[in-house]
Order: structure tokens, then sequence, then C-alpha cells
């Protein structure tokens, strides 16, 4: 069982310095992630795994669009790379992996126009060493929804 997370996608004003790691992000309330898990060690890496369930957009969707979304984007695999909202946010940012992003971007997926609905199941901790420390599985025994 998930964590399901609702959100736009946006873009990060201050880059993340990690390679490999997009600007674009979505956000989840931390109470549901970081604070709920502990993920606030800013020495280690949270890589965080899921699914895209939905992709909403603001305005109605053609059918050939809806089509290229299901094919390229609906039941996607995505690793999303956890930006902690430990001082200044009541959010965690989940920044998309530049291999994710790029298939959201060539599909045409518009930042603050489309709202992404992902299942979060799993998030790898990578120590300082760059060694994976473990991993948790994110509310294994019932789906908990964070909509904004």
């Amino acid at each position: 069982m998930p964590l399901i997370i609702s959100s736009y996608i946006y873009r990060s004003e201050s880059p993340i310095k990690k390679k490999g790691i997009s600007a674009m992000y979505v956000d989840v309330d931390k109470k549901y992630l970081s604070e709920q898990y502990d993920l606030t060690d800013l020495s280690k890496e949270y890589w965080v795994y899921g699914r895209i369930i939905e992709v909403i957009k603001d305005s109605p969707i053609s059918e050939d669009e809806r089509k290229l979304l299901e094919q390229y984007v609906i039941n996607r695999e995505v690793k999303l790379f956890l930006v902690p909202g430990l001082f200044y946010s009541s959010y965690d940012r989940l920044h998309f992996d530049n291999d994710t992003w790029s298939i959201l971007r060539d599909i045409g997926i518009i930042r603050e126009e489309y709202k992404l609905k992902v299942k979060l199941y799993k998030v790898e901790i990578i120590g300082s060493n760059g060694i994976k420390e473990g991993e948790i599985n994110l509310y294994p025994y019932r789906d908990i929804i964070a909509e904004k």
C-alpha cells in the first residue's frame, strides 16, 4: 500500500546541485513523508520510487492527448529525489530524475498546468559515502492519500 500524492509540477528557483536531477518537481506536505519517516538527515540522499496513476489538466484533455498520456505517462515508474521541507517549507519537494522528466517534457506536460497523481511506495536511503543504507516501504498496511 502506498502514499498517494496529487500535485502540480513546479520548477525550483534554486537548482539541485546533483547530477541527473531535474529542477522540475512535485510536492507533498512533509507530515506525510519526511516527518513521518524521519527523512531529515541532510548528509544522506533519499530516492523515492513510485508510479504515475493519473494526469489531470486544468483544461480539457483531447482524445489524442489522452492516448499519448496513456501510452507514455500513465503507469510509468518514477524515481524522485527528495528535498525535505525542513526549515523554510511545510512541503517536501520530489524532484524528477532527468530520465523521467525528459519523457514528461517531450510529451508536453507543462508545469503548473498539469497535476500528477503518483503512488509512492518505497524510499531508498543512500549514505554520505554513496552506499545504500536501506530502504523503507511507505505505508505498507493501507493507502494514505495526501492531496492539496
